[in-house]
């Protein structure tokens, strides 16, 4: 299946909360087989470092220029970009052609006048459309419209009523992401899926020296931010305009390109100097470094005041186990958390400020959570908060959707997903799909694929692995083929899950056009025995997704076959199949023990 979006960023490389949505979005759909393209239509000045793609379509100075003139947005009147120029719009039909997505995903409605126009030439066409919101537009555009003049102001809240109105008609489903978005668009009677923002599991630290010396002398919170207007006009309502009440040895650090803005945000900059001595502009950091000032940080604050959605700010904030001083608008979509230990929600800006004073004297040693807190905050991680998007937009395909339906919970279990994916592939040694995965039986089960004669090789393998550990002793996981040992691992007690990824070639395919693929572990357990669950059945490892790349292409083996590759069991009577299993079975641990020491 293959899943194209559009918006006015690239995702390659993810700064703000849009691009890190969308960009875990795309990971998300990958891990469950799906090929994925992102076509952006952007001010290349903002993504300077984003990799040449046929996909990207940077804004060229002329067009700037010209809505600069009349007072447009680059957002706003991005279709424009493809639709009023023949050489863009004849090179964006080319790769929407050239793709040929089965769903068609906007990012916030922007480039819907131009896939409207797509569609309208090719009438034939079977493709979904998705209107992916991160907002109800029409009720924000006046947040970012202030400077244009009353003329301007109307148009862009005209124009962006019209786009998004049209965008939900044409829809075939909509994903949203807060209960409040998810009431308004309801009145649409589309299917919808409230799909939340979450965060990924923090990178490793960089820098972690540098920053411990600089930082050493100073008590400080964090307030990370992109170069989106509002983010300063919060900082300035709720924190300034003069950070006088700061003590000399506390200090707010200052992350990402709302320090830019801040310069400029009335009656903040009347204190420039003043305000300056009491911040640290770390600027636009990695995932490294910014794990790093998580780390350091005494705490994080969210002084957010208008927008609609939900903040991936507070997600990473919470995730992160952090004292936290924040509006109940920066806490939007995060209600159930209000109670968490070190959570202080302010409003009033005189309150706020000395929650942050409180904060930055806090003395206490690290959180305290309940262990269902820790559960909760697990379920922050993109693969929970995106776990239903995928069967969600299966059941598009399918077109089993129902108008009408509360679509946030899909009629469809992780047990099914599971099973449609990898079952053609279960050759044996495997229990039935289940919603931890589909868990091995016996210390070696096998998955067999067959391919067509001529089937280009080497071909890469991609899965994604669980197992069954006792603390202190880990599990041992081998994967092998015909050819020998592909990929040895170690499963740890409380691990999460492992990524395993090798190439598989001619000697792995046998006379009868079967690639074998073997899964060992060093012992089997049940989970009753180590004291996990009352389950008291025997598991080796889990099998959460399993990925096939051709040369040069994308196409995963999972679920309906692909062009080029058929899966499924080969039509052998049950001796047979046991008979070639053995031999097979054999062969290939006889190749593992004889390979060089």
């Amino acid at each position: 299946m293959r899943y194209l979006s559009l918006a006015t960023y690239p995702i390659s490389v993810p700064r703000h909360g849009g691009q890190i949505r969308v960009n875990a979005l795309h990971r998300v759909l990958r891990e469950r087989g799906w090929v994925t393209a992102h076509i952006a239509v952007y001010d290349q000045a903002a993504q300077p470092d984003e990799p040449e793609s046929e996909f990207l379509f940077p804004l060229t100075l002329p067009f700037q220029i010209d809505i600069a003139r009349r007072e447009g947005r680059p957002d706003v009147d991005a279709a424009d970009f493809l639709l009023e120029a023949p050489g863009q719009w004849l090179r964006f039909c080319q790769v929407l052609d050239g793709f040929r997505p089965d769903i068609v995903s906007c990012e916030q409605p922007w480039l819907w006048p131009a896939v409207r126009r797509y569609l309208e030439q090719r009438p034939g066409i079977d493709v979904k459309i998705l209107y992916s919101s991160q907002n109800v537009e029409a009720h924000l555009i006046a947040n970012v419209t202030a400077s244009c003049s009353p003329e301007g102001r109307a148009r862009l809240s005209a124009r962006t009523a019209e786009i998004e109105i049209d965008m939900v008609a044409r829809a075939d489903a909509i994903m949203v992401v807060s209960q409040g978005d998810h009431d308004h668009f309801a009145q649409s009677g589309k299917p919808i899926l409230l799909a939340p923002n979450g965060v990924w599991s923090g990178a490793p630290a960089s820098s972690l020296d540098y920053w411990r010396r600089n930082l050493t002398l100073y008590s400080t919170m964090l307030f990370v931010g992109s170069g989106h207007p509002p983010n300063a006009i919060g900082f300035s309502e709720m924190l300034g305009p003069r950070l006088s009440y700061l003590a000399p040895d506390e200090r707010i650090i200052v992350v990402g390109t709302v320090a830019g803005l801040l310069d400029r945000t009335p009656g903040y900059s009347d204190w420039y100097g003043l305000n300056a001595a009491r911040l640290i502009v770390a600027g636009s950091q990695d995932e490294g470094g910014l794990s790093t000032l998580l780390a350091l940080a005494g705490g994080i604050v969210l002084p957010i005041t208008m927008g609609g959605g939900t903040n991936l700010k507070t997600a990473e904030a919470l995730y992160n186990r952090k004292r936290i001083v924040a509006t109940s608008i920066a806490m939007r979509g995060y209600e159930n958390f209000a109670d968490f230990p070190g959570l202080t929600i302010c409003d009033e800006p005189e309150a706020f400020k000395q929650a942050v004073r409180a904060c930055l004297a806090a003395t206490g040693g690290p959180l305290t959570y309940t262990l269902e807190q820790l559960e909760q905050l697990d379920g922050l991680l993109w693969s929970s908060t995106l776990r239903r998007v995928g069967p969600f937009l299966s059941l598009l395909l399918d077109g089993r959707t129902r108008a009408g339906a509360p679509q946030e919970r899909p009629e469809v279990s992780a047990a099914e997903a599971v099973a449609s994916s990898l079952a053609p592939l279960l050759f044996s040694g495997w229990y039935d799909a289940e919603p931890s995965g589909v868990w091995s039986k016996e210390a070696v089960a096998i998955l067999r694929v067959e391919t067509k004669p001529g089937e280009p090789l080497p071909t890469r393998v991609r899965c994604l692995l669980t197992g069954m550990a006792a603390k202190g002793r880990p599990q041992q996981i081998e994967i092998f083929c015909p050819s020998g040992l592909k990929a040895s691992l170690t499963y740890r007690f409380r691990g999460r899950r492992i990524e395993a990824a090798f190439d598989v070639g001619e000697d792995d395919v046998d006379a009868f056009g079967n690639l074998e693929i073997y899964f060992q572990v060093d012992r089997v357990a049940s989970p009753r025995d180590l004291g996990r669950s009352p389950d008291d059945r025997k598991l080796g490892v889990c099998l959460l997704s399993f990925q096939l790349d051709r040369q040069g292409e994308d196409r995963p083996l999972l679920g309906a076959a692909p062009e080029g590759a058929v899966v499924g069991s080969p039509r052998l009577s049950p001796a047979s199949r046991i008979k070639r299993d053995s031999v097979a079975l054999v062969r290939a641990i006889r190749k593992r023990v004889r390979r060089p020491a």
